[in-house]
C-alpha cells in the first residue's frame, strides 16, 4: 500500500509542478516561485510522513491520507483546467493547498486520537510511557 501511496503521491507533485510551471509567469519570479512553492507544499510532507510509518496499521492510515489528499489536488487541478476552464483556475494554486494541509491536519488529529484510545501512548510522555504503566 505504501508504494502506491507514493507513486500517487510523487505524481500529484509532478502534476501540480508541471501546471504550476505552464501557467506562470516567463520568466518565473520569486512571487510565481512562492506561489509555484506554496502549490506543492504538501506533496514533501506526505513523501515524509510516508517514510516515517513502520507499524502497519499506522502506515495504512497514513498511506491512505496520503492518497486522498493527492487525488483531491489532482482532481481540483484538473477540474479547473481541462473540465471547468475560466480565467480564474490559477486560483486553484491557493486555495487546493489549504484544503489539502486542512485535510492533513484533520488526518494528524484523527491519528492521535487513534493512539490515544488504543491506549498505545500517553500524551507528553515522549511515546516511552504506556497507559497503565505506574510504577510506583
Amino acid at each position: 500500500m505504501k508504494k502506491i501511496a507514493y507513486v500517487i503521491v510523487v505524481l500529484g507533485l509532478l502534476v501540480t509542478g508541471g501546471l504550476g510551471f505552464s501557467s506562470l509567469s516567463q520568466p518565473l519570479t520569486a512571487t510565481a516561485a512562492g506561489l509555484l512553492g506554496w502549490a506543492v507544499s504538501p506533496y514533501p510532507f506526505l513523501l515524509f510522513l510516508l517514510g516515517r510509518q513502520h507499524e502497519r496499521v499506522h502506515a495504512v492510515m497514513v498511506a491512505l491520507l496520503a492518497i486522498a489528499v493527492s487525488v483531491f489536488g489532482m482532481a481540483m487541478l484538473v477540474d479547473a483546467f481541462y473540465v471547468h476552464p475560466d480565467a480564474q483556475a490559477g486560483l486553484v494554486f491557493l486555495v487546493a493547498p489549504l484544503w489539502q494541509w486542512g485535510g492533513i491536519l484533520l488526518g494528524g488529529i484523527y491519528r492521535l486520537a487513534a493512539r490515544i484510545v488504543a491506549g498505545r501512548r500517553v500524551p507528553g510522555a515522549g511515546g516511552a510511557a504506556r497507559r497503565g504503566a505506574d510504577d510506583d
